[in-house]
């Protein structure tokens, strides 16, 4: 009997979170749906009354920007060889590390941060053009 006890109390808070989440499933993806919309066209969204500021993507930068900066993060996460990535790191002027996965990651954001308008993207480009061959 005290094992009954101790099971029921142990489960009564999963049950209950799961039958809440399981009734309001419709609720909650719609609530998740409109957050998103809201993220998506929203500069800033501020929760809460002393407000917890969430920024979005850079909104400065066109569509034409965003569309070359991803075709370039493509062509970075495609990179198997280190001594390419550290060359682009010599001119985005970044230190390399020994981690492919995180000079990946840290020359993508730098690219992010340099091109924001297409003639700094053609700038970025051109100096790289060496290295990758194409153009962004």
């Amino acid at each position: 009997m005290p094992y009954a006890v101790e099971l029921v109390r142990i489960l009564a808070w999963p049950t209950t979170t799961l039958a809440i989440v399981l009734l309001l499933r419709s609720e909650i993806r719609s609530f998740a749906r409109t957050l998103s919309g809201r993220m998506e066209s929203a500069k800033t969204i501020v929760l809460g009354h002393r407000g917890l500021e969430i920024k979005g993507a850079n909104e400065s930068a066109s569509a034409e920007v965003q569309r070359r900066r991803s075709r370039f993060a493509r062509f970075v996460r495609s990179i198997t060889s280190k001594s390419d990535l550290d060359r682009i790191c010599d001119i985005l002027q970044i230190d390399s590390t020994g981690d492919l996965l995180t000079e990946k990651r840290r020359i993508i954001t730098e690219a992010a941060k340099l091109a924001t308008t297409n003639d700094e993207m053609d700038t970025f480009s051109e100096d790289l053009k060496e290295i990758t061959g194409r153009d962004f």
